[in-house]
C-alpha cells in the first residue's frame, strides 16, 4: 500500500513523509526461499506461507506469474531504480521470521535507489513480534520513535 500511495498515478494521493514497514511481506512468490526453509520452525506464519492460500487470494484470477512479476506483490524482486525518490523508510524484521531474506533484499534495494533507510532486525524475533509485546517490542518502539524524531525534525 505504501508503494502504491508513493507512486500513485492519479496524483490525488499525497506522497507520505516517511514509510514505516513493520515485518513487510515483500515476496508472495517466495523467491527468497532460504529463510522460509531455515525459519519454518521458529515463525508462526509457516502454515500460511506453505498453504499458498494467501498468495492465491492476492493473485485472484490474474496469471500465475503475476505474484513474482508485480512490483506491488513482490517488491523485493523489483529493480532498485523503481524505488528512487521514495521517502525515508524504517524497516523492521525479526531474524527468525520466514520472510527475513526478502526484507533484507528490499532494504538493500532501497539503499541502492538512494532512499534513506533505517533497517532494524531483532535477534531471535519472529514475524510481527511487536503484536505480542516483550523486550523486542519495547526496543523496537524506542528505535522507531528515535528515527521518527530525526525524520520529522529534518522536515521542519
Amino acid at each position: 500500500m505504501d508503494l502504491y500511495i508513493a507512486r500513485s498515478p492519479n496524483g490525488r494521493l499525497k506522497q507520505p513523509g516517511a514509510l514505516l514497514l513493520l515485518h513487510p511481506t515483500l515476496d508472495w512468490e517466495c523467491l527468497y526461499s532460504d529463510s522460509i526453509k531455515r525459519n519454518a520452525c521458529s515463525d508462526y506464519v509457516s502454515p500460511i506461507l506453505s498453504s499458498g492460500y494467501s498468495a492465491s487470494c492476492l493473485r485472484g484470477r490474474l496469471s500465475k506469474n503475476w505474484l513474482g512479476d508485480s512490483v506491488y506483490a513482490s517488491p523485493a524482486s523489483a529493480v532498485a531504480t523503481y524505488f528512487k525518490g521514495l521517502p525515508p523508510a524504517f524497516i523492521v524484521a525479526g531474524e527468525a521470521e520466514q520472510m527475513v531474506d526478502s526484507i533484507r533484499a528490499f532494504a538493500v534495494k532501497l539503499e541502492e535507489a538512494g532512499v534513506q533507510i533505517r533497517y532494524a532486525e531483532y535477534e531471535d524475533a519472529y514475524h510481527c513480534f511487536v503484536a505480542f509485546g516483550g523486550l523486542h517490542t519495547a526496543r523496537m518502539l524506542r528505535d522507531m520513535a528515535e528515527w521518527l524524531d530525526g525524520v520529522f525534525s529534518a522536515m521542519a
